[in-house]
């Protein structure tokens, strides 16, 4: 059985003023900030459907 051995994509990874860049082999930079404030977000209530179901009337009622 033989082993296989992980390709490496990664040229190079640096830190810069609070900043992640990784360099991939294939020419592609990818760059994010290394802190993040999280996003909060209201809280969603679902609609009351019964009362939207009551308030539907049909085209074809009379």
């Amino acid at each position: 059985m033989s082993e296989c051995a992980p390709k490496q994509n990664v040229k190079n990874v640096g830190v810069d003023d609070d900043y992640l860049c990784i360099e991939l082999l294939s020419g592609l930079r990818l760059m994010g900030p290394l802190r993040t404030n999280p996003v909060y977000r209201d809280p969603v209530t679902p609609p009351d459907t019964r009362q939207a179901m009551a308030d539907f009337v049909p085209a074809m009622a009379t």
